[in-house]
């Protein structure tokens, strides 16, 4: 049998503003870097997140410290409708 998949669902760290290129602030940095640190003792096999740059910025770090994109497991998606499974 296998074990339970567990979802981690993480809001994006403090950022200068809402739009899509708004980057983390200082303090957004810092919690993305708390982030890494807590999230990288669970066996994180995929990270999902937004395009936008505060969205990358906040589980970039995590990326970095599990080697998670190294393995071509980081993943963005784009708004928009989503299709089931085998339809495109």
């Amino acid at each position: 049998m296998r074990e339970p998949t567990a979802l981690y669902l993480v809001r994006h760290c403090q950022a200068t503003g809402q739009e899509p290129d708004a980057p983390l602030t200082p303090s957004g940095e810092h919690q993305a870097e708390q982030l890494a640190i807590f999230l990288q003792r669970f066996m994180i096999g995929r990270v999902v997140s937004s395009p936008y740059l505060r969205a990358r910025q906040s589980v970039g770090r995590l990326s970095f410290r599990t080697a998670i994109c190294s393995r071509g497991c980081c993943m963005h998606w784009k708004a928009g409708p989503v299709s089931p499974p085998g339809r495109h």
